[in-house]
């Protein structure tokens, strides 16, 4: 089965992916943010860089999940507060 990940900011909801849309077995149309844990920390980081989402939302909390990993609950992998993004990358 190939891993499927979301990303979703706190504050405003998911963030758009840039790879084509899906059918799942239940007939949902998802659009996957990434199908790679690194690429999905990657897209993020740089989503948060260029829209300057750390300032325009300076107490939200970035979350990328992946999508029906064990069970029918999407598990959160990754999380990065706007305090912590700026610490790290500004």
């Amino acid at each position: 089965m190939e891993r499927i990940f979301k990303a979703e900011c706190d504050y405003f909801g998911y963030l758009e992916g840039n790879y084509k849309a899906i059918e799942t077995e239940e007939g949902v149309i998802v659009t996957p943010f990434a199908y790679d844990f690194t690429d999905a920390i990657t897209k993020l980081h740089k989503a948060i860089l260029e829209n300057d989402f750390d300032k325009t939302f300076p107490k939200a909390k970035f979350n990328i999940y992946l999508i029906g990993a064990t069970s029918e609950k999407d598990q959160k992998v990754y999380t990065i507060s706007s305090s912590k993004f700026k610490k790290l990358f500004r």
